[in-house]
């Protein structure tokens, strides 16, 4: 993300509130599903990229990952993610992809062409928010928002690659925004259509001014679709809020019954947030008006004893579609069940294609701390998973800041809890870059392989100033 949309922080104080969603909070270590490492050292520490005034590059600094499993080998998995993050203008010198064959035991990396410090990459100094997705024929699709910080031009790029992402084709631009270090092309995500080979639909949001006279800044909703492997696309807007409402952090997903498009988003207006989503029945040509999915009380999230600040993943909603029926499911950070105090992990559930939504329940373990950044994907048989992080083995520190990820399994329906694992940690947070706060990235990646779920997230590395934060995986 460029950092355009400020991340609020809010100090964390212990309550605990009865867990609506399950009915055992057993806890169980994730034997035998120890944490892979995915990055390594950094192929970009030598480029030269333009710096802000008390700007720094954190190299070997990976951060915000994303996952895809392959629809016709669920042992092959493609990740990409941010490498060496960059504290003050956000983004970082280029992204970078992985490839597993094995069910994500080993994996070879590849540089994605979406910077100039990349081979073969767009002439732009700076790239964010890496997202991959597979086709049915086997296709990778990614994709970027990519800028310079010198003069503010910026882009959404995509990229495919035809030998499982092993290699990348040259980067074909799908939008390009204003010439504006403070507005333009931000946040966007790809997503390949389960049934229609060569078929993807991209969606983003548009910082700009209102059209209604206002002066004020809005985030105009856009979506692209490309029919021939993401050689071209079409673009349009596809929402256009309120002057000065903003929608981020968009995501499509597609019913493969009913070949239905839902494009969920966060949607922000003088400080009162809303999940939302708006739906499609004809490929992306037309839209329903935003549906609301429920209240954003996502206040962020700081070190609870010292109030330092954490950068996490509020306001970005995750949502899946369980493959059985239909029905869907959004994540996000909430403070509703902390009064206020601090963010959990809430679920919402929609059985009749996006037109209603059931209040929002707490996934995550109560633990009186911040529970954060949560992902949401649901294997063949329906069963959810949800991944996050929270700090709940934080004692008396003030130095450091304890950080596990986790994972909740839920029956089919999300009502009642299977258990919860351990995925990772403790790992210092406070150790991760600097970006308006410690970061690991404003989402993670969570996929289905066959009938487990693929996790491949961000740690901090414990005391090293040389390597601040790694990529793993761990499939459960």
């Amino acid at each position: 993300m460029r950092m355009h949309v400020p991340k609020l922080r809010a100090l964390a104080t212990s309550a605990t509130v009865a867990l609506v969603v399950t009915t055992s909070v057993a806890v169980q270590a994730s034997a035998g599903s120890s944490p892979v490492p995915v990055s390594g050292p950094s192929p970009y520490a030598d480029c030269d990229a333009p710096l802000l005034h008390g700007e720094r590059t954190y190299v070997n600094a990976e951060v915000e990952p994303w996952i895809a499993v392959d629809p016709s080998d669920a042992k092959h998995l493609v990740g990409a993610w941010q490498q060496d993050r960059h504290s003050v203008g956000g983004g970082a010198s280029g992204l970078m992809s992985a490839v597993s064959t094995d069910r994500g035991r080993t994996w070879d990396r590849t540089t994605l062409p979406f910077s100039r410090c990349a081979p073969g990459g767009l002439h732009l100094e700076r790239t964010s928010d890496p997202w991959v997705s597979f086709g049915p024929d086997g296709t990778v699709y990614a994709i970027s928002i990519a800028w310079n910080i010198s003069n503010g031009r910026n882009v959404v790029a995509s990229a495919s690659s035809a030998d499982g992402g092993m290699t990348w084709v040259a980067p074909v631009i799908v939008h390009t925004g204003p010439d504006d270090l403070g507005l333009g092309d931000d946040k966007e995500s790809i997503t390949a259509d389960p049934i229609r080979p060569g078929v993807a639909y991209a969606t983003w949001t548009l910082l700009g001014l209102a059209s209604d006279g206002s002066r004020e800044v809005n985030g105009e909703l856009w979506f692209a679709r490309t029919t021939d492997g993401g050689a071209t696309w079409r673009t349009r807007r596809i929402y256009d809020p309120p002057g000065g409402g903003i929608t981020l952090a968009a995501q499509i997903v597609v019913d493969p019954t009913t070949g239905t498009l839902f494009d969920v988003f966060n949607y922000r207006r003088r400080n009162r947030g809303f999940q939302e989503v708006v739906r499609s029945d004809d490929g992306g040509a037309t839209w329903s008006a935003p549906i609301t999915i429920g209240r954003d009380l996502g206040i962020g999230a700081s070190h609870p004893n010292t109030g330092d600040p954490l950068r996490v993943g509020n306001e970005v909603p995750d949502v899946a579609l369980d493959p059985r029926n239909g029905d869907l499911y959004v994540v996000w950070e909430d403070s509703r069940f902390s009064d206020r105090r601090y963010d959990e992990v809430v679920m919402s559930r929609s059985t009749d294609a996006a037109r209603s939504w059931s209040p929002p329940v707490r996934v995550n373990t109560p633990t009186g701390l911040p529970a954060f950044t949560p992902s949401i994907a649901i294997n063949p048989h329906g069963v959810i998973g949800v991944s996050y992080y929270d700090v709940r083995e934080l004692g008396s520190e003030t130095d450091t800041l304890p950080t596990d990820v986790w994972l909740v399994k839920l029956h089919p329906g999300g009502d009642r809890r299977i258990g919860e694992w351990k995925l990772g940690g403790p790992f210092d947070m406070m150790t991760a870059p600097f970006a308006g706060g410690a970061f690991l990235g404003d989402y993670e990646g969570l996929a289905v392989s066959g009938n487990r779920f693929a996790a491949f997230f961000a740690i901090a590395n414990d005391g090293d100033r040389h390597n601040r934060t790694d990529i793993v995986s761990v499939v459960r």
